[in-house]
This record gives C-alpha cells, sequence and structure tokens, in this order.
C-alpha cells in the first residue's frame, strides 16, 4: 500500500520532466486527477470541466472535451514511461474508459512488462495482422483530411428553446415546445392565454437527448485519431468560421439557424427549403432533368430522413453537416459516419472522384434507436 506522500511523490516527478514541465493542462488536470485520488472524491465529467475551465466552465460541452482531455492526458503519461520515466519507482495510469489514476510500484510493474511480452511474443503473428489492418483508415477520405489539415474544429450544436412556467402540479418546470423558437413566439402566445404571465423564458439549454446521444461518437472518433475538437452552440456560428475552421454541424431540422443557408450556399445540386410557419421543410434535388422533392416531415416516429453533406471550404478547411426530423436519424448518421467500416466502405463505394457529397438516407426504428438505415440518393456536388 502507497502512503500519501508517495503518490504526491510520483506526481511531482511526472509535473517536473521535461514532457510535463510546459503542458500546462495536462499538469492541471493530473494533479486534479491524483489529489481527488488520495481524497477519495469521485470523479465525473463535470467536475473535471470545472476544474480544467473554472467559472468559465462551457456547460453546452457535455462530456466531449473532457473524455478527449483524459484521452491526451492517458497517452502522454503512457510517452513519459517509455522514455524519461522508465526508471521510476512508481508508475501513475489512467486505464481506458477511467477518469481516476492507479499507482503501481516498479516491481509489479517489471512483472507485468515480462508477463505482456511474453504473450507478445507468442501473438506477435496477430499483433502484425492487426496493424496491418489499422491501414484500411487510409480508405476514409471523409475525416482524414480533417485530421490532417492543421485547422481546429468546432462541432455546433442548436441551442433548445423553452420556458418556465407552472407544470400539471403546479410546480415551476422547464418546458419544451418544438413549435416555438424564439422570444417573440413565446410572448405572442403568452398574450393570448389566460395566466401568461406565470410563464417565463427560460435560459437557453444546449444538452439534450440527441446531443448527449451523438457526440459521444464523435469524441471516440477523434480520441482514436488523437485529435480534438471543441462544441459550441449553433447561435454563435458566423461566416467567417467557415473559412478558419473545420466545421461540424448536427441538429434537428426543426431548430432555425444559420446552418440551413450555410447548406444551401455550398451544395450545387440539392436544396433545403423550410417555412417555419407550418413547419414544412422539404429538399429538392435538381441535378436529373426532372427535380426529385423529398418531404422531410415525418408523423410517426418509426422512421424519418437524415441529411449527411460534406464540403471542402476555403483555406484547406472541411465542414461535414448531419440533419435529421427527429433524433433517431441524427443517431443513425453519428453512429454511420464514425464507424471504420462504413467510413472506409461509403468512401470506397462513393468518393472516388471526389470527397463532396450530399447523401439522403432513410433511417426505420424504434424508441429512437435505428435500426434499417438506406440510401435514397446521393450526389457528388459537382
Amino acid at each position: 500500500m502507497l502512503t500519501d506522500q508517495e503518490k504526491y511523490d510520483a506526481l511531482n516527478e511526472i509535473l517536473n520532466s521535461k514532457l510535463f514541465s510546459k503542458s500546462t493542462t495536462a499538469n492541471v488536470l493530473l494533479k486534479f486527477l491524483v489529489d481527488s485520488s488520495v481524497n477519495n472524491i469521485e470523479l465525473s465529467a463535470s467536475a473535471i470541466g470545472l476544474e480544467l475551465f473554472g467559472s468559465q466552465y462551457p456547460r453546452d460541452k457535455g462530456e466531449a472535451n473532457a473524455r478527449v482531455n483524459i484521452y491526451h492526458l492517458r497517452k502522454k503519461l503512457q510517452k513519459y514511461y517509455d522514455t524519461e520515466g522508465a526508471d521510476s519507482a512508481i508508475t501513475v495510469t489512467i486505464e481506458t474508459g477511467q477518469y481516476g489514476v492507479t499507482f503501481t510500484k516498479a516491481s509489479i510493474r517489471k512483472k507485468k512488462q515480462s508477463y505482456t511480452l511474453a504473450i507478445g511474443l507468442t501473438f506477435i503473428a496477430l499483433i502484425i495482422g492487426i496493424s496491418l489492418a489499422s491501414i484500411n483508415w487510409n480508405k476514409d477520405l471523409i475525416w482524414q483530411s480533417t485530421f490532417s489539415n492543421n485547422k481546429p474544429t468546432t462541432l455546433f450544436i442548436s441551442p433548445v428553446f423553452g420556458y418556465n412556467g407552472p407544470s400539471i402540479k403546479g410546480t415551476s418546470i422547464f418546458h419544451r415546445d418544438a413549435q416555438i423558437n424564439s422570444e417573440k413566439e413565446l410572448q405572442s402566445i403568452l398574450d393570448t392565454i389566460p395566466n401568461g404571465h406565470l410563464y417565463q423564458m427560460s435560459r437557453p439549454n444546449y444538452t439534450t437527448y440527441e446531443d448527449a446521444a451523438t457526440i459521444k461518437h464523435f469524441a471516440r472518433l477523434f480520441a482514436f485519431n488523437d485529435a480534438d475538437f471543441s462544441v459550441r452552440k449553433a447561435t454563435d456560428f458566423t461566416f467567417n468560421d467557415l473559412k478558419e475552421q473545420n466545421i461540424i454541424y448536427l441538429s434537428p431540422m426543426r431548430y432555425k439557424t444559420t446552418f440551413s443557408d450555410v447548406f444551401n450556399e455550398l451544395s450545387k445540386n440539392v436544396t433545403l427549403q423550410k417555412k417555419y410557419s407550418n413547419n414544412n421543410q422539404r429538399l429538392v434535388y435538381n441535378k436529373a432533368k426532372t427535380d426529385s422533392v423529398f418531404l422531410l416531415n415525418t408523423d410517426t416516429q418509426s422512421f424519418e430522413y437524415a441529411l449527411a453533406a460534406k464540403f471542402k471550404g476555403s483555406n484547406n478547411t472541411n465542414h461535414l453537416m448531419f440533419f435529421a426530423d427527429h433524433g433517431m436519424g441524427l443517431s443513425a448518421m453519428s453512429e454511420y459516419f464514425t464507424n471504420k467500416d462504413s467510413i472506409n466502405s461509403f468512401s470506397e463505394k462513393y468518393l472516388k472522384e471526389s470527397e463532396e457529397f450530399v447523401a439522403l438516407f432513410y433511417v426505420g426504428g424504434k424508441q429512437r434507436t435505428n435500426l434499417k438505415l438506406d440510401m435514397v440518393f446521393i450526389d457528388d456536388n459537382q
């Protein structure tokens, strides 16, 4: 059993190393994790976020940034013990899928290393096979240019407009109505109903079921490729962002954002047409002799349409956009376009002439779970 002093000595040895001495974020995060371990404090993504960003912690970023920072710290620790810390008496590690740190004495670590070496020699052919299989990521024409262009990447999500007011039981709760998406719309309704003064506009909420269920897929993809991204609300987007960074947009179509205009600006053969007054939305594919029109609204939870697109921007930037009517379509898109096998298959089949594309999918499922994904059409944006 290691003493608290031994744990802090191991921490200070790491912080004073060449690898960590200039890494402010990694140092702050590692010290916080060690302090939490010594004091038996249970860790969470929000606690880590508050430690890194303080009072400016962006609530709308969820778990994505915490996971990415933990991933980079884990890799940095591995590199440290492969180089400067090879002879350290104590090893500090972060197990995959965990936030907390573990401490291991050198004698135990060397036994594990010897055992690992024996296993590695026994299965070297398998290891080589896995290494060769990893080359298949080179077939990815959807994301690799984003990971390699040295531009920052931002995932934009739409804020959820809502209001506070009485519930059925009389308590004040947060209400969400997809038909009300602005303060002006809310006020026009409150002026016409009894006791409308009891309802007040709420602070916009940027965490929804769709966000939590879909962002995690992008976090895993970026972590696997040793890359990072930030999360911002769609209402903060400006067209200048298209020139400075890679953009991922992920949102239900019913939300009013600038991104439908961005899509129509970058898309050459497909147009999104929206009428917010009656919530009518349609997609027009105008490359053929006769325009193909697809009504994107669905009044059932058993199927819907989902739209995915990639456009090349100025200054070597890349922009990926995902629209759907409900969460089921967004879940389907985030799963499909972050999975290695489907990424490679899609790239080989459809991206032979150009990395750009606009694709419409039919998504079938139950209870927000996509069970069927069929392509309706794909356009090469040429």
